[in-house]
Formats: C-alpha cells, structure tokens, sequence
C-alpha cells in the first residue's frame, strides 16, 4: 500500500511501499512504559531521558532514513543501525563493525550497489560479506522486510530461560505477574523458537556451509545457558542479602522503588499477581526488586540508597556485560566476547561476593553495637538507680540519727 513521506521542506514528498509494520513502532512504547521513565518526571529529572528519548522514538521513518535525502540506499547500510544499536546495553555496531564481517565491509563497502533491493543481493558477488540488514530484515523465502525481530530468540539475553535447575529465585519467574511482556519464561526449543533458529541457519548458510552455521548457532544456544548459570549464580547472591535485609540502609529507610507507591492500585492483583501485587500494597512501594527485568530500574533512575551499590553491580552484569557476551559470540567478535562480556561476568560475580560478605558483616557488626548499646543503657539506668538507692538509704539513716540525737 502506498502512503506519501513528507519529509522536509527541501524536497518534494515521495511515494514509498510499505511492505509490513516495523516493529521499531513498538520500541516508542518500551521507552516510556517501564515504571523508572514516569519516575523520574515526578522527580524532576526529565531532560536525562534524552539518551532514550531519540533512539527509543521508532515510530517515523527518518530515524533510518535520515531528513534532506530519505533514501533507501541510506537505510540498507550499516551505519542506518548503529547510530542507535551501539553502547553498553546492545553493542551490535561494535560487535559487527569489529568483527571480519565488518573489516571487510569497511575496506569495500563505498564500491558496492547499495540501490539494489536486498532481495536482488547475490552474497559473493554483490556484497562479499553480509550487513545488518541482510541478515535481520530477511523473513525467508527470497522476502526481506522492515522487520528485524522475526527470527529473535534469545530476547536481548533478558528473559530466563527454561532448561535451567535454577537455585535462585529465577526459578520463580515470572513471580506470577501477568502484565505482557514480563509474564513468561523463555523456551528456546518451543516449536516456534525452533523455526526461528531454522531460519538463521539459512540465512547464514548464504555465506557458510549448512554444517558450519548450525554448528555455529547451537554454539551461541550453550553459551547462553551457561551465561543464565552464572546470572542464576549471582541473583542467589542478591537474594540472600534482600532476605537478611543486609543492604548499608534497611529496606524500610530506602526511596520507593520507582512508581512503588501506586504500582498496586493501578494495576492490581490481576496483572502483577497476587504475590508482587501484596508486596508493593503491604510495604507501600519499599520493595527490593532484583534480577530481571524490572531490576534494572537502578541502571534508569535513581532514589536515596535504593538502589545499592551491590545492586548496581549485580544489574551492570546481567544487562551489559552479559550483552556484551552474547553479541560478541552473535556477531563472530571474539574480544568483545570474552574480555568485554564473559570475563567481566566472571568477575562481577567475585566482585558480588566479596561485597554479600562485607555487607554480612557490617549488618552483625550494626547488631552487635545496638545490643552493646541496650546493654550499656541498661548499667547506665541501673548504676543510677543504685546510687539513688543508697543516697536515699544514707539520708534516711541520717535523718534516724537525727531524731534520736533530738529525743
């Protein structure tokens, strides 16, 4: 169907054919819907939101297809994506653009025909090494469209998967809540994950063998499951220390987690589950939320002592340095992989045991000082009272002595 792209005032409008709905509309919505976004409105921290606000706008088309030119040569390169697709969250712009995939782009790319439509793209002879588009705008049988999550599975690496004998409470999720999207774990190998994978084998097949890329994607399938074994790791860490209350400020003393305090009465039991639903009403918004995916509220916003340092920590390494991990290993960029992704979760998970163990200290430490202090007060009270008590037996006998003298 075609609709007419006013773009700006320097050229004239032009017909484009929309073949499906992006799902980069969706993405305008995940900016603004999570709870810390409003938040920080409330707290007088809007102007931060811009490092969101412009990528996160995905609901008109310049954002690809940029202003004065609105070309799809422009689109079908690269850089089209890694304005956005870069950084500590989602590094693909790094992982591909240093990757061989991207060298060898980067040494040819200005010679090839970026007017010809991906579908009319011969691997090899147009573009000896794929592009971000190729790969992800491909739906399957010869269509490419302006959607790049059809063949997804792994979720970003944010949503646990099934499979796993979970020791911390990732076995939980999604803890009851019944609000889309955060109510459902993930099956890699559920039919429709299948087929996706499937996909990816051929699509990748356009450049390797049959064997080489679904060797290459079962690869990617274990490395993820043992970096949810690391993160199952760690959240027990967490969990242990929310279940002592052992953070430097009590729960009780913290800020709210975000929206905390009316995140109960507008959605209710029916969309959080009655389990998260009595937590936030009962504890009036002071709830330690760990993990994923609303845990990474400490990574958006910001309240007095909530949240903590152990907990920054624990949120850096499940969504930035296992992100790193996993487009390392997508994207063939061994470095990235390892020193930028796997090492660093490796070391996080010391770094937050160390700190569980200072902060269990410091919380007997906290004790044993308040039970000294009772006691102090108490030989204090009772010193008092024992020279009051011979004070008044002295006067006493005083004024005995006294009377008898007199008499």
């Amino acid at each position: 169907m075609a609709r007419i792209i006013k773009n700006c005032i320097c050229q004239p409008p032009q017909p484009v054919v929309s073949v499906i709905l992006t799902n980069h509309i969706e993405g305008l919505a995940a900016n603004v819907i999570p709870p810390w976004y409003p938040e920080m409105f409330r707290r007088g921290y809007p102007a931060a939101q811009f490092g969101c606000d412009l990528c996160h706008a995905t609901d008109r088309c310049n954002i690809c297809h940029t202003r004065h030119k609105f070309a799809a040569s422009e689109g079908r390169r690269p850089e089209a994506c890694m304005s956005c697709h870069m950084g500590f969250d989602h590094p693909d712009a790094e992982t591909y653009g240093e990757s061989k995939m991207g060298y060898i782009y980067h040494l040819e790319g200005e010679h090839w025909d970026w007017e010809k439509p991906l579908a009319e793209i011969v691997p090899g002879k147009d573009y000896r090494t794929p592009t971000c588009q190729f790969c992800h705008m491909d739906q399957g049988n010869g269509k490419f469209a302006h959607n790049p999550v059809t063949k997804g599975v792994w979720r970003m690496g944010t949503v646990p998967p099934k499979g796993i004998d979970y020791k911390s409470s990732l076995k939980d999720y999604p803890h009851g809540i019944n609000l889309p999207p955060l109510n459902y774990s993930l099956d890699i190998y559920s039919p429709e994950n299948k087929r996706r994978s499937e996909q990816w084998v051929s699509v990748c097949s356009k450049c390797h063998s049959p064997r080489f890329a679904r060797l290459y994607r079962e690869n990617l399938n274990d490395f993820m499951f043992e970096m949810w074994r690391l993160q199952d790791r760690a959240q027990a860490i967490l969990d242990d220390i929310v279940a002592n209350d052992a953070f430097e400020v009590p729960i009780r003393q913290r800020d709210i987690f975000p929206l905390g305090d009316i995140l109960a009465d507008a959605l209710g039991p029916g969309l959080l589950g009655d389990a998260v639903y009595n937590a936030f009403k009962t504890k009036a918004g002071k709830v330690p939320v760990i993990g994923p995916i609303l845990g990474l509220h400490g990574l958006f916003a910001t309240g007095r002592n909530n949240p903590s340092e152990i907990e920054i920590t624990y949120a850096d390494m499940w969504f930035g340095d296992k992100a790193h991990a996993y487009k390392g290993v997508a994207h063939g960029q061994q470095d990235i992989a390892w020193w930028y992704g796997a090492a660093k979760v490796y070391q996080k998970i010391n770094i937050l045991e160390s700190q569980a163990i200072a902060l269990k200290r410091g919380k007997k430490v906290d004790e044993f000082m308040a039970a000294k202090g009772r006691k102090n007060v108490a030989g204090i009270v009772g010193s008092i009272v024992g020279i009051v008590a011979v004070l008044m037996f002295g006067a006493a006998l005083w004024k005995k002595r006294r009377e008898t003298q007199n008499s």
